[in-house]
Order: C-alpha cells, then structure tokens, then sequence
C-alpha cells in the first residue's frame, strides 16, 4: 500500500466530517473553483485524495486494506466509500505551478532503485 504525501500549503478547510458533507457536491464545487488544491480524506480504515485545478478534477487515489485506485476510479470510489466510512476531510490550497507535480506524485516510480556514485 502506497503512503499519500500530503502536500504542504495554505488550509482552506480542516476537519470537516464525512457524515455531514455530499462528496459529490464537493468535489463539484472545487471542480468550478478559481483555486488548485487537493481534497485529502482520512479514516481509521481508508485514506483519499483528489487534485483539482481552476476547472477539472485532476486525479484521485483511495485506499484501504483491500484496494488501492487511482484516477477517475478512484474519484468515484470516494465518492461511494463516503456512505461506509466516517472521514475526517481537509482542503489544503496548492499553487498552480506546483499542481501537477503533486497530482502525480502518488502514482509515481523509481526508475533507478540504489544507485551508486559509480554509476551517476
């Protein structure tokens, strides 16, 4: 199971509750915002993130115990693990220079693992 970095930067929003909130309204509303962040989901049994931008969902990646998505997969499955699990939801803004490097940095691999100062 891949650990999600969360990225550091100003909090527009923390520790909101999942009961209380329609991810799907949510994730609409910051789909149609003039900011890029990432909406960062936890439990004690599942984590998520989604990156947005100024008009899209970037990407998203939900895991638990038994499964780990990612992409428009793991948006929806969000969406759904929000009627299971009792999240704790936090919205960190993110510059949108910065964005995708974040948004990607998850589904990210070494291409080179241990290399040695001989090789470099």
């Amino acid at each position: 199971m891949t650990k999600l970095i969360v990225p550091k930067g100003k909090v527009l929003l923390e520790g909101l509750n999942s009961y209380y909130i329609v991810m799907a309204k949510l994730l609409e509303h910051y789909k149609n915002s003039n900011i890029s962040g990432c909406i960062h989901l936890k439990a004690y049994q599942a984590e998520g993130m989604v990156y947005f931008d100024e008009d899209q969902l970037l990407t998203g990646f939900f895991q638990d115990k038994n499964e780990s998505l990612e992409g428009k997969e793991g948006i929806d499955r969000i969406v759904a693990a929000c009627d299971d699990h009792n999240f704790i939801i936090n919205i960190i803004e993110i510059e949108p220079e910065k964005i995708y490097f974040w948004a990607h940095l998850p589904g990210a691999e070494p291409l080179h693992k241990d290399l040695s100062a001989e090789y470099t």
